[in-house]
Order: C-alpha cells, then sequence, then structure tokens
C-alpha cells in the first residue's frame, strides 16, 4: 500500500499535551458472516490493530473494539459511540469498513506522525477522502479501533489498515494485508499472501504456498519457506531462509542488502537485483543451475565446491554449478556478491552483510 501524508505548515511551535488524566471509553461489536460468499471478506480501517486467526465457523467472524481517549470520562464516551461501521454481507462478496465522520472526526491524533515546529497537520487518503491526522494528542481526537478476524479454512480474505499492524496466525486460502505505516506479518499459513507496506516491516515464517512482499521503505523477513518468493522494496534489505520445496526466489531492491540461507537445491528460478546493495548467499544445498552475475560496482567472491567460475566483463561472472540447468541472475548497481556453501571455513567472518529485510514481487489477485 502506498501511504502519503501532505503536511500542513504550522506556524508557531506546539506544546504537546499530556495524556496522564485522561479517560478512556471502549465500545465492542461482533459480526457473523455468512458462509457462501464466494468473493471473501474486505475490510478497511483507518487506525488500529488487526489481528487474523484460524476460526471454527463456516463463516468469517469479526470482533471490534474501539477505544477513545479525551479529558473527561463523558467526552471519551461520546467519542467511542461515534465511529460508525459500513457492513455489507450480500452478493458474491461481503465487507465491513470502520467510518470515522469527519464531522465528529475533523482531525484524528496518529501515534507516530511526524512531528515539529515546521511541520502542523498531515492529510491522507481513506476511503477515497483525505482525512486530516496529527502526531500531537492535543490537536486531533484519540481514538483507534483494534480488530479480530476469525477466518475460516481457504478463506479469502483483504485487510486495509492505514495505521497499525495487522497480523495473520495459521490462515490458508488467499490473503492481503495492505498497511500504510505499521508491522506486516504472517506465520505458519498457507496458499497466497501479498502483504504490502507503505513505510514498515514485513515478516513472513513457516508459510507454504507463494509469498508476495512489497515495503516502499522497510525491511522483509522471510523465514522457514515453502513456497514461492517475490520481494521487493524502494528503501530496506531483505532476509530469507528457505527450505527444499522452495521453486522461486525473485529479490528486487532499491536500496539495501539481500542476504539468503538455507537449502536452495528445489530452486528453479533465482533472480536478485539491488540498486545499491551487497548480495550474500549461504546455501547448505544447490540447485544445478547456471547463474550470470554482473555488478556495476563490487567485488565477486564464490566458495561453492561445485561450482564452474568462469570470468566475463571486469568483475562480471558466469557460476555453472553440479554441470548448470535452470538458470539464475545475480545484478548490483553497487554493492558486492558473495556465494558459498555451509558448513564451510567461515573466511568472511565478522564481515557479513547486514541482514535487515524487505519486500517480494507480483501474485496475480
Amino acid at each position: 500500500m502506498k501511504l502519503t501524508l501532505s503536511f500542513v505548515p504550522l506556524l508557531a511551535a506546539l506544546v504537546l499535551a499530556g495524556s496522564a488524566d485522561a479517560a478512556t471509553s471502549t465500545a465492542a461489536r461482533d459480526w457473523q458472516f455468512k458462509d457462501d460468499s464466494a468473493g471473501g471478506l474486505a475490510i478497511d480501517n483507518l487506525v488500529g490493530d488487526v489481528n487474523i486467526e484460524r476460526g471454527t465457523a463456516a463463516g468469517f467472524q469479526v470482533s471490534v473494539k474501539v477505544t477513545a481517549e479525551a479529558a473527561s470520562a463523558q467526552e471519551a464516551d461520546r467519542i467511542a459511540r461515534a465511529v460508525e461501521f459500513s457492513m455489507r454481507d450480500a452478493g458474491s462478496s461481503s465487507s465491513l469498513q470502520v467510518l470515522l465522520p469527519e464531522a465528529k472526526f475533523p482531525t484524528i491524533y496518529i501515534a507516530g506522525v511526524p512531528v515539529g515546529w515546521w511541520v502542523g497537520d498531515a492529510k491522507t487518503e481513506y476511503l477515497g477522502e483525505k482525512r486530516r491526522v496529527t502526531g500531537y494528542q492535543d490537536k486531533g481526537v484519540q481514538v483507534r479501533v483494534d480488530i479480530v478476524v476469525r477466518a475460516p479454512e481457504d478463506a479469502r480474505l483483504v485487510v486495509r489498515n492505514l495505521f497499525g499492524d495487522a497480523a495473520a496466525a495459521g490462515f490458508s486460502g488467499e490473503l492481503r494485508l495492505d498497511g500504510g505505516r505499521g508491522r506486516l506479518s504472517s506465520r505458519d499459513g498457507s496458499g497466497k499472501i501479498k502483504l504490502d507496506s507503505g513505510s514498515g516491516p514485513v515478516e513472513v515464517s513457516g508459510h507454504s504456498g507463494v509469498v508476495d512482499a512489497d515495503s516502499g521503505s522497510g525491511s522483509v523477513t522471510i523465514s522457514d519457506c515453502r513456497c514461492r518468493i517475490n520481494a521487493n522494496t524502494g528503501s530496506g534489505s531483505v532476509t530469507a531462509s528457505i527450505l527444499p520445496m522452495t521453486e522461486r526466489l525473485v529479490v528486487d531492491t532499491g536500496s539495501g542488502d539481500v542476504r539468503v540461507t538455507g537449502d536452495l537445491s528445489g530452486l528453479k528460478r533465482l533472480d536478485v537485483d539491488t540498486g545499491s546493495g551487497g548480495v550474500q548467499i549461504e546455501a547448505a544445498a544447490w540447485p544445478a543451475m547456471e547463474i550470470a552475475i554482473d555488478t556495476g560496482s563490487g567485488s565477486v567472491m564464490v566458495d561453492v565446491p561445485a561450482a564452474e567460475v568462469t570470468r566475463r566483463d571486469g568483475a562480471d561472472r558466469t557460476v555453472r554449478i553440479a554441470g548448470g540447468g535452470a538458470r539464475g541472475v545475480i545484478g548490483t548497481g553497487s554493492g558486492s556478491v558473495r556465494l558459498r556453501t555451509t558448513p564451510a571455513a567461515d573466511r568472511w567472518r565478522g564481515r557479513t552483510l547486514p541482514t535487515p529485510i524487505d519486500p517480494i514481487g507480483n501474485v496475480d489477485w
């Protein structure tokens, strides 16, 4: 999800109001969706956390908790009750939208929105409208909506959560998590998942199927996956540890390092490209593959016993492992490439690349 914040200049410095004496009010709602919606469920939320669990019912179950803070209990209660919901459970798909009417929520407080004397409020797009948000507690309405989704097996779910974390555990089917600012994660799932963050880390572990992760600015960690992996980041690094049944690994970073570990023997496609960043692959097993390595500026080091290395132009190399077969490409605009089989003499100890994280490529939805 692309997150755009347009800032409104602030002419005078503001003092952040303390919240030690704030009153809190909560409100809860629950929905049970029908089990015959082939199109699945779509959820939209501006601010709060979303947690997705494996449910036991045939349809989706959704629980919502609204939390509001204000100077008085009466005002906090008024804010909590002002949150509205638009729910549809008919036709080919179902939806739930959290509505914050602008008349009652003219400016919304969002923790983490930049503050300072040079910036006042910001505007962000939500449900097709420009909404005013602020990082100053005393300038915005303090409200958040936390959502728990219990999904049936082989479900189809889309969650658009602009400010806050979204996490899935044990989900099976097709899942898309869009986040503007926050952590996106999935563990122990199966099927197709797409995680798209405007600014925030992306984490996937124990998945089987297809993983597609994208972060405009953030890290991505993918671990213990048997899947086809696509990762794409504008600014951030990618770390992936993969299992033998992984057939595809495609990574593209505008600015960030890539580090891959695990058993690569099942790979049929390897495509890694960094505009500015190094590539380090440490594999317990390699596929029969011919890898073309192109570096605009950087060295190439290969410590793979079964590999035949041929020099091309400058630092460019062709690495043929076990006679070749599948084809791989590694390219860096500015950064070194290091390939080795583990365990091996750790000749690069103390010189390993950083291990941050970042996003993945394209799945048809």
